[in-house]
């Protein structure tokens, strides 16, 4: 959960800064690399339910 919450901060940051201070990304970029990191440790599946 601490680190779901670390990833999220950080991508809540860089949309505010519109890019990573220190890191040639942009919004795009930052959400991205987020979302990769929450399906690499497991915050969330890339499965779709169909109800």
């Amino acid at each position: 959960m601490d680190l779901t919450l670390l990833i999220f901060l950080s991508v809540y940051v860089a949309m505010g800064f519109g890019k990573l201070p220190g890191f040639k990304i942009d919004r795009t970029g930052s959400a991205l690399v987020g979302a990769l990191a929450m399906l690499s440790i497991g915050s969330i599946s890339s499965h779709l339910s169909v109800a």
